[in-house]
């Protein structure tokens, strides 16, 4: 059975995946990494991680930039991340709610490690699924209810599938369970396959 590290986003819980384990749980092992937000950075978190044997990583919103932040990580098959903000986020939004703090420095679209994301190479297969339904009224452009759509398309790294589905319901989506079932399920087999041919030459 294949192994997966989901890991939810800030100000979340494991609790996020409830519906996709549910979905999954006869086919996959999950694991989940939990985090408390307002006390780290990003580079920090990720640093807190433990190392799996052989895990494909799925992360939910600001998940799916420590799920990058993992993927050159020798034991990390692939990385989903699911409506995450690739872009970065607008700080002085964010600022009105939360006190400043390390990780709101990290996801500032003008911020060096959601500026250094597109730029590093990354061994691992990767996949983005986007929401492109919900509204905030406080975010004055198209977006899922939390992240733009901007930010969630600012690069590609892989595959990209978008689901018509706010930030929170795309957790609960068919098509999200389809897509990561289809995903872990080839890239198991793509990497069957290189150790096969590696044994013969």
């Amino acid at each position: 059975m294949q192994n997966i590290l989901a890991i939810h986003g800030a100000f979340s819980s494991p609790r996020i995946f409830n519906f996709l384990h549910s979905q999954l749980s006869k086919k996959y092992a999950w694991n989940f990494f939990d985090y408390r937000t307002q006390t780290s950075g990003l580079h920090s978190i990720i640093k807190s991680i433990p190392t799996y044997q052989d895990v494909h990583v799925v992360g939910h919103s600001m998940g799916g930039l420590i799920a990058l932040g993992i993927c050159n990580q020798p034991w990390v098959k692939s990385v989903s991340t699911i409506a995450t903000p690739l872009g970065g986020v607008d700080v002085n939004f964010l600022q009105s709610y939360f006190t400043r703090s390390d990780f709101i420095n990290d996801i500032a679209s003008h911020g060096d490690f959601i500026k250094n994301l597109s730029k590093q190479k990354y061994r691992c297969p990767i996949q983005h699924l986007i929401s492109t339904a919900g509204f905030s009224p406080w975010l004055f452009e198209p977006n899922d209810g939390v992240v733009t759509l901007r930010s969630q398309r600012a690069f590609s790294l892989g595959k990209t599938i978008e689901i018509d589905a706010n930030h929170a319901e795309i957790m609960l989506d068919s098509m999200t369970v389809k897509s990561l079932d289809n995903f872990w399920h080839l890239k198991n087999k793509d990497r069957k396959s290189t150790r096969l041919n590696s044994s013969h030459t």
